[in-house]
């Protein structure tokens, strides 16, 4: 995970005018205190394809709302998390 944003950043440095508009901070997502009401979307993993993909559960993502969890019964890996930052 720590990669991914390294990744990203070298894929925009290819482009001069999209690096202009690009900003990438990185943070534990769980410690941020503001941006209430913020939707995030969690990659996440379910079955045998938690050999592939990490597994995050919802009591993982602590201070957060559940909205929905969705996992593919397809050639899709990946199940998705989202949840919201509850307002205050």
């Amino acid at each position: 995970m720590v990669a991914t944003p390294l990744v990203a950043r070298q894929l925009v440095l290819s482009d001069a005018e999209l690096e202009k508009r690009m900003k990438f901070e990185t943070c534990d997502i769980v410690n941020v205190k503001e941006k209430e009401g913020g939707i995030l979307l969690v990659r996440s993993a379910n079955g045998a394809r938690a050999f592939l993909y990490p597994v995050v559960e919802e009591h993982d993502l602590i201070g957060f709302e559940l909205l929905s969890i969705f996992h593919p019964t397809n050639d899709v890996i990946n199940s998705v998390i989202l949840v919201r930052k509850p307002v205050f």
